[in-house]
């Protein structure tokens, strides 16, 4: 149960960052090109990968979830920006949209957790497992830092 509460802060975290970085959009607040919040995101991806194999310890989770929250958002944030969400119906679009977010990644990680948890039990699983995410992490990573796309037709973004 400890550990399901604690997946729970940590979800939290992560939206409460995302709400924060898409409140900053509608303010119009200039952010880089979503080309580096996608570079970053891939990077984030890595690190969370490799972290949860390595680093058993939670203790800074809440704030790497949070601040990988604040990354996600920034890369939406454009996105958002261009959308004309006047009046009063911004601040309820917003909550209704982050309650969604928040519910939707709630119900998943208590999903997954229970498959997690064994996943955790057979020694190379977990791994192995962090490792094929690392890759796509890796992958992602150099097709938005340098403007590539594999396994799609054509060799560059347009």
């Amino acid at each position: 149960m400890k550990d399901i509460i604690q997946i729970l802060k940590v979800v939290t975290a992560f939206t409460a960052a995302h709400t924060v970085a898409l409140i900053l959009a509608s303010m119009h607040i200039p952010m880089q090109p979503e080309r580096f919040f996608e570079s970053l995101i891939a990077l984030s991806i890595i690190y969370v990968a490799i972290n949860s194999v390595l680093n058993r310890n939670m203790k800074h989770n809440l704030w790497l979830a949070f601040g990988f929250g604040l990354i996600h958002g920034l890369c939406f944030s454009g996105s958002l920006a261009e959308m004309r969400m006047d009046g009063g119906h911004f601040v309820s679009s917003l909550l209704t949209f982050n309650l969604g977010i928040e519910a939707g990644q709630i119900l998943l990680e208590l999903a997954i957790f229970p498959v997690l948890h064994f996943i955790r039990k057979v020694k190379w699983s977990f791994p192995a497992i962090s490792a094929s995410i690392s890759i796509f992490g890796a992958i992602s990573f150099v097709e938005s830092a340098f403007l590539l796309s594999f396994g799609k037709v054509g060799n560059v973004r347009e």
